[in-house]
């Protein structure tokens, strides 16, 4: 199933209505087949950016006619304006996330104990 509803629906209540500050993606660090890819070289934007390809390509469906390079501005514009993030899942626990919507995608690869967190 794609997250492309998830993100649609949650920019509508954030950048069109208003009545969240930010929509927040989640999505866990786990590779196809568990097999680690190692180290990624940069900075944490770096290192995340091929996990959050998923979100892009939704983000990209969501945008009719426009191109991916437009997609990715439209993304860094709503990170710029802190009405969007992207993060792993491995950052969440202590966090208190208010007046957000949260979207958790690829949950099916955490562990139960991680959801329970």
């Amino acid at each position: 199933m794609t997250v492309a509803p998830a993100i649609a629906a949650g920019l509508e209540q954030v950048v069109e209505q208003h009545r969240y500050e930010r929509l927040a993606v989640y999505r866990p660090l786990v590779p196809v087949g568990r097999a680690d890819v190692g180290f990624l070289p940069g900075g944490l934007e770096e290192k995340l950016d091929p996990w959050m390809s998923a979100i892009h390509d939704a983000v990209v469906a969501l945008t009719d006619d426009r191109s991916s390079r437009d997609a990715r501005g439209l993304i860094d514009d709503l990170i710029d304006r802190g009405q969007l993030t992207l993060e792993s899942v491995t950052f969440l626990r202590g966090r208190s996330l208010q007046a957000q919507i949260v979207v958790v995608d690829e949950a099916q690869n955490l562990e139960p104990t991680t959801l329970k967190t």
